[in-house]
């Protein structure tokens, strides 16, 4: 039963401020759910990026559990849609935003009595 699959610890843990998944580009992401109580059946997952569909890659090796594994190639929207046994995840797709991981040291404000 799709709704029985819940990914472990939580969604909050993977969110950025904007409740998206947050993602970085050319950083694997690894997703991992609990698929114990949802009965036969098999996860699949789909990642569209700005461009077009990016390999994923659903890593269900350990029993009651499978891992959805991809990597984000350029910046911007990232919509997972994510299946158990061709029924569609509740909530699904989950929206994710990559970002580069560079930092931008023009756009740090530093403030403060002790800085001169």
């Amino acid at each position: 039963c799709a709704r029985k699959v819940q990914v472990v610890g939580g969604w909050q843990h993977y969110m950025d401020s904007k409740e998206r998944v947050h993602l970085v580009v050319n950083e694997e992401k690894q997703i991992p759910f609990d698929t114990s109580e949802a009965g036969p059946g098999k996860m699949t997952a789909e990642v569209k990026g700005p461009s077009g569909l990016i390999p994923v890659t659903v890593d269900d090796s350990s029993v009651g559990r499978s891992t959805i594994i991809f990597t984000p190639r350029e910046e911007g929207n990232h919509f997972i849609h994510l299946f158990w046994s061709d029924t569609t995840l509740t909530n699904s797709p989950f929206t994710g935003f990559a970002t580069s991981g560079v930092l931008d040291p023009s756009k740090v404000i530093l403030t403060g009595r002790g800085l001169k």
